[in-house]
């Protein structure tokens, strides 16, 4: 009996620090490494579009030239 409880503390013990580490690691690295992500992939988002919409203006600008 003392046996089984050791080994339930133990598998216990492991569990909660085994949620301690998670909880650490989303806080300190995971959730600034999402956020960072969300950002650049905004970022880029922008970037494209502004992209798109110059290449668009000089494709028109090129066709009235050429008219």
């Amino acid at each position: 009996e003392k046996e089984e409880y050791l080994h339930e503390y133990i598998r216990y013990t492991l569990q909660q620090k085994r949620t301690d580490l998670t909880l650490l690691f989303n806080r300190k690295l995971g959730i600034p490494a999402l956020q960072f992500l969300h950002k650049q992939k905004s970022y880029l988002q922008e970037l494209l579009q502004t992209l798109t919409n110059a290449s668009k203006e000089r494709c028109k600008t090129t066709r009235h030239s050429l008219a």
